[in-house]
Protein backbone atom coordinates (compact mmCIF):
# COMPACT_ATOMS: atom_id res chain seq x y z
CA UNK A 1 0.00 0.00 0.00
CA UNK A 2 0.83 3.67 -0.76
CA UNK A 3 1.26 6.42 1.34
CA UNK A 4 0.87 9.66 -0.38
CA UNK A 5 2.77 12.58 1.38
CA UNK A 6 2.89 16.39 0.24
CA UNK A 7 5.61 18.86 0.52
CA UNK A 8 4.90 22.14 2.29
CA UNK A 9 3.95 24.22 -0.93
CA UNK A 10 2.07 21.81 -2.42
CA UNK A 11 -0.13 22.08 1.07
CA UNK A 12 -0.11 25.81 0.65
CA UNK A 13 -1.85 25.36 -3.05
CA UNK A 14 -3.98 22.81 -2.29
CA UNK A 15 -5.90 25.65 0.16
CA UNK A 16 -6.10 27.67 -2.54
CA UNK A 17 -7.73 25.58 -5.22
CA UNK A 18 -11.04 26.24 -6.51
CA UNK A 19 -13.43 23.57 -4.41
CA UNK A 20 -14.37 21.56 -7.81
CA UNK A 21 -10.51 20.62 -8.36
CA UNK A 22 -10.41 20.06 -4.67
CA UNK A 23 -12.68 17.28 -4.29
CA UNK A 24 -10.59 15.92 -7.44
CA UNK A 25 -7.73 16.37 -5.81
CA UNK A 26 -8.77 13.78 -2.64
CA UNK A 27 -10.65 11.43 -4.87
CA UNK A 28 -6.60 10.99 -6.85
CA UNK A 29 -4.98 10.91 -3.62
CA UNK A 30 -7.05 7.98 -2.58
CA UNK A 31 -6.87 6.38 -6.00
CA UNK A 32 -2.89 6.74 -5.37
CA UNK A 33 -3.13 5.21 -1.61
CA UNK A 34 -5.20 2.00 -2.83
CA UNK A 35 -2.56 1.66 -6.88
CA UNK A 36 0.26 3.29 -6.47
CA UNK A 37 1.84 5.84 -8.72
CA UNK A 38 -0.55 5.13 -11.82
CA UNK A 39 -3.85 4.60 -11.06
CA UNK A 40 -6.82 3.66 -13.44
CA UNK A 41 -8.44 5.96 -14.91
CA UNK A 42 -6.27 9.12 -14.73
CA UNK A 43 -4.50 10.63 -17.50
CA UNK A 44 -0.34 9.90 -15.91
CA UNK A 45 2.56 10.61 -17.83
CA UNK A 46 6.86 10.62 -16.99
CA UNK A 47 8.31 14.05 -17.51
CA UNK A 48 11.18 14.64 -19.54
CA UNK A 49 14.43 14.91 -18.11
CA UNK A 50 12.93 15.28 -14.45
CA UNK A 51 12.28 12.20 -11.94
CA UNK A 52 8.37 13.23 -11.50
CA UNK A 53 4.58 11.99 -12.68
CA UNK A 54 2.46 14.32 -14.29
CA UNK A 55 -0.93 13.53 -13.20
CA UNK A 56 -4.05 15.47 -14.60
CA UNK A 57 -6.85 16.92 -12.55
CA UNK A 58 -8.93 17.87 -15.58
CA UNK A 59 -8.14 19.77 -18.60
CA UNK A 60 -6.27 22.63 -16.98
CA UNK A 61 -4.88 21.56 -13.42
CA UNK A 62 -1.88 19.55 -13.13
CA UNK A 63 -0.17 17.16 -10.21
CA UNK A 64 3.68 16.66 -9.78
CA UNK A 65 4.48 13.48 -8.16
CA UNK A 66 7.61 11.77 -7.12
CA UNK A 67 8.10 8.61 -6.49
CA UNK A 68 10.16 7.38 -3.31
CA UNK A 69 8.80 3.51 -2.56
CA UNK A 70 6.60 3.17 -0.82
CA UNK A 71 5.48 7.04 -0.67
CA UNK A 72 4.17 9.41 -3.56
CA UNK A 73 5.14 12.99 -2.36
CA UNK A 74 2.87 15.52 -3.66
CA UNK A 75 5.46 18.46 -5.21
CA UNK A 76 2.82 20.46 -6.59
CA UNK A 77 -0.65 20.94 -7.40
CA UNK A 78 -0.79 24.11 -10.15
CA UNK A 79 -2.65 25.08 -12.66
CA UNK A 80 -1.22 24.06 -16.22
CA UNK A 81 0.61 27.28 -16.91
CA UNK A 82 2.03 27.68 -14.17
CA UNK A 83 2.68 23.97 -12.94
CA UNK A 84 5.99 22.99 -14.67
CA UNK A 85 8.14 26.42 -14.06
Amino acid sequence: MWKVLETKQASKRILRLPKNIALIYRQLVFDLELEGPHPKGWESKPLKNRSEISIRLNREYRVLLEIVEPHLIVMTVAHRKDVYK
